[in-house]
């Protein structure tokens, strides 16, 4: 999901009973002004 603002923290992990999920901007450190927010889960 792309937004023009960052209202969330550079990563949020959290555990669930069926694995990881981390979610992240996908465009933090890179020369853009839009923000992605992007899903890594992992586990079963």
């Amino acid at each position: 999901m792309k937004f023009s603002d960052q209202f969330y923290r550079d990563v949020i992990s959290s555990e669930t009973s069926s694995g990881k999920k981390t979610y992240y901007d996908a465009a933090f450190g890179k020369e853009s002004q839009d923000h992605v927010l992007e899903l890594l889960p992992t586990g079963i």
